[in-house]
């Protein structure tokens, strides 16, 4: 679609003004894969050459962390001013994961549905970053926490069931399905197709799944719908028409 079409100056202050009234009476769960997102801002100006090794250290003068994946979702549903957002997931027993509830209670998000498992790491995205004289900042490569194995049962049991205490609770569910080996499991699909049935309006973000799920109202990108709509197409040698 042109973007010219449709512009925010169509909506008109009225229909604004009534959408963000609507905003502030909803209830909306999160439920899916969430995340760390740690930036490390390293001034070179400070760093000296270790006499240990032949490498110029990254002094670290500031550290910043917010709410990655599903919980960016959950922490942009909250700023819109909504009655109330929760979050359903499972973190592990680390670092990371103190620092994700602290970061969402930070934001008023609500965390008593998130389960937390010894069985499980906390997936962070770390992310150094260089500035020296210049402006120029540089990024390093990324370091990631993740998890590499399907949800333990046990734990997939325990989400199924604060899925049924979310769905008593909510008017919206948005499902953010990210990750390889994340929450969202074939049972869990199962389980929100089933949320319709209550009522609950359920909005779904699928990086590789969007073809798996029934009744919901579905969010692909360009890529994600091309890969739905055509399983065995090699997305890069795919002809601009087909979007």
């Amino acid at each position: 679609m042109d973007s010219k079409l449709f512009t925010y100056k169509d909506l008109g202050q009225d229909k604004l003004d009534y959408i963000f009234s609507i905003l502030k009476k909803l209830r909306v769960g999160l439920l899916g894969d969430v995340s760390l997102d740690v930036y490390w801002q390293a001034d070179m100006k400070k760093s000296e050459l270790s006499r240990e090794t032949p490498h110029f250290p990254l002094p670290i003068v500031q550290e910043r962390m917010s709410p990655g994946a599903g919980g960016n979702v959950a922490a942009n549903i909250k700023a819109l001013g909504v009655a109330s957002i929760k979050v359903v997931s499972v973190i592990g027993n680390d670092w990371r994961a103190n620092a994700l509830l602290d970061e969402f209670q930070k934001r008023g998000i609500n965390t008593s549905l998130i389960i937390r498992s010894d069985q499980l790491t906390t997936n962070a995205y770390c992310k150094p970053i260089r500035s020296g004289i210049s402006e120029v900042e540089y990024e390093d490569p990324r370091l990631d926490f993740a998890n590499y194995e399907t949800l333990p049962e046990e734990e997939e049991e325990k989400l199924l069931h604060n899925i049924d205490l979310l769905s008593k609770n909510v008017d919206v569910i948005c499902v953010a399905d990210q990750l390889v080996y994340g929450c969202i499991t074939a049972k869990v699909r199962d389980k929100i197709a089933l949320l319709k049935q209550k009522g609950i309006i359920v909005i779904v973000d699928s990086r590789d799944r969007v073809a798996l799920y029934d009744n919901v109202i579905l969010k692909p990108n360009e890529v994600e719908g091309v890969k739905a709509m055509f399983p065995d197409m090699n997305i890069q040698d795919a002809d601009n028409s087909v979007y």
